[in-house]
């Protein structure tokens, strides 16, 4: 049955050949509106004259539309560096980050003409939300979407300027329950509502016989790759048939290089395996028997919570926001500190014992059903349905 409501989903990131999370859960979120009755139209821009297809499958029953004029010479960093010199490093950010909404906003109103009679906007970036209120100023109601621990966003100079529009919001969404007053701190005047990202439901599950770690991540100093490879060689001899498999795309080139460096005098060429992106995860998963995970910060991780989804036991850090929420020490996974030795002991916990990992992953699978599409979709629906009645 229809819902004749039309959402319009709206990134200033492209989502075109990419495979990150944000791009995942937009393609995700469109294709899940679509079956549930909305109309549903979906916005980005692309810098490359929108060349490529969408990271993530995209329903063709979408109206999918490219901003796809590339970044004027003012909005690019040398010359916006420039121009922006003289001022103080705040200030420059602010300045910067105006002359860049203010050109989205431009080649964005020809497109937003051609929408018919939208209902709301679901906007995934707190700038995307400046350039409807503050510069298009669009009076249809917004619901603006935090994707990562909120003090990402609400810490940066730049927010100063974008937290009236984001006050003007109908609601601000967030992923974890903490989440929630950590984004009232800075956004006082607007409703802050929890709803997590949907975790797939598989039916598999790992069957963690192999001798392989896995980890999904970017390549970056975030993403803490030098501990997990330091750990491992703390117990490469004990396991000499054991292997890493680290799958995502290669991040800044300075941690990739003294990665690659390092695992060269490790010896563990054949062993520590960078193995690039890959188009099935799930694949990837599946052939593992642990998931390593040292990344210092997420928002909300899809690569862990699906791992969990198909039953592989998991070490995550237990200062890392929402890994040490998802993961619930000696019950689900296992929370270790920031410490190669820490780590390399849950990974011998882990490597040693079959009966571990399968006592972990199952009781993980179980703990994933918390977040399936049906569950979470109710909370959306009727998120959208309390902000429409009103209007």
């Amino acid at each position: 049955m229809m819902n004749e409501k039309h959402i319009v989903l709206f990134s200033i990131w492209s989502i075109l050949n990419n495979k990150g999370g944000i791009a995942k859960v937009f393609c995700s979120m469109a294709n899940e509106l679509l079956s549930r009755g909305y109309k549903v139209s979906a916005i980005c821009f692309d810098e490359n004259n929108g060349i490529g297809e969408p990271g993530f499958y995209l329903n063709p029953k979408i109206h999918f539309y490219i901003c796809k004029d590339r970044t004027p010479i003012y909005c690019l960093p040398p010359i916006r560096d420039i121009l922006c010199f003289d001022m103080k490093r705040d200030v420059r950010h602010q300045k910067r980050g105006l002359q860049f909404m203010t050109w989205q906003s431009k080649k964005l109103e020809p497109l937003i003409s051609q929408l018919e009679s939208v209902d709301l906007f679901l906007t995934f970036q707190p700038e995307a939300t400046y350039i409807l209120k503050e510069l298009m100023h669009i009076s249809k109601p917004i619901v603006s979407m935090l994707h990562s621990f909120p003090l990402v966003y609400t810490d940066r100079p730049i927010f100063d300027i974008l937290k009236p529009a984001m006050e003007q919001s109908n609601a601000v969404q967030v992923l974890m329950p903490e989440y929630v007053n950590i984004a009232k701190l800075r956004l006082q005047n607007v409703p802050i509502v929890y709803i997590p990202n949907v975790v797939p439901q598989y039916k598999e599950h790992a069957e963690l016989e192999s001798k392989t770690i896995i980890c999904v991540a970017r390549i970056d100093p975030e993403k803490n790759p030098e501990l997990l490879l330091d750990a491992f060689n703390l117990i490469k001899d004990r396991f000499p048939d054991w292997k890493v498999e680290w799958w995502g795309q290669r991040g800044r080139y300075h941690c990739v290089h003294k990665l690659e460096q390092k695992i060269k005098a490790y010896g563990l060429t054949d062993r520590f395996i960078l193995c690039g992106t890959t188009k099935n995860v799930k694949e990837k998963l599946l052939k593992a028997s642990i998931f390593a995970f040292p990344s210092s910060f997420e928002g909300f991780s899809l690569a862990l919570t699906e791992a969990m989804s198909l039953g592989l036991p998991v070490i995550g850090m237990n200062d890392c926001p929402s890994v040490n929420k998802i993961i619930e020490n000696d019950s689900n996974g296992i929370l270790v500190n920031r410490d190669a030795n820490d780590f390399a002991s849950a990974l011998n916990e882990l490597m040693s014992s079959k009966k571990k990992r399968m006592h972990l992953g199952a009781k993980a699978k179980i703990d994933m059903s918390f977040f399936s599409a049906e569950k979470v979709y109710a909370k959306w629906i009727a998120l959208f349905d309390s902000i429409l009645r009103k209007v």
